[in-house]
């Protein structure tokens, strides 16, 4: 399996819903569904950058390709706020 931990993170997700992860997936990819179909420009160009096996992202695909996103952020931030206060790296 690909994405132990985007799977491992949608378990949790379900549990701490008190959903089954059936009806978790199947509410993430109706989002999918739904996404994908947006006409907007920028909504397109998400989807396109969103990695996948198939035509449209598993849930899981999905849940490991935000959370890099955000990790990117933070690493982004964290660095401009280092910048900022002139903090150099070796």
């Amino acid at each position: 399996m690909r994405n132990n931990k985007a799977n491992r993170a949608l378990i949790k997700a379900a549990r701490r819903n008190g959903v089954s992860l059936e009806s978790l997936l199947g509410e993430i990819e109706l989002a999918i569904a739904i996404g994908m179909a947006d006409p907007d420009p920028a909504a397109q160009a998400f989807w396109r950058s969103v990695p996948r096996t198939g035509d449209r992202p598993t849930p899981a695909e999905l849940v490991e390709y935000i959370a890099g996103m955000e990790q990117l952020k933070r690493a982004q931030s964290t660095s401009e706020l280092a910048s900022s206060l002139n903090i150099c790296h070796a």
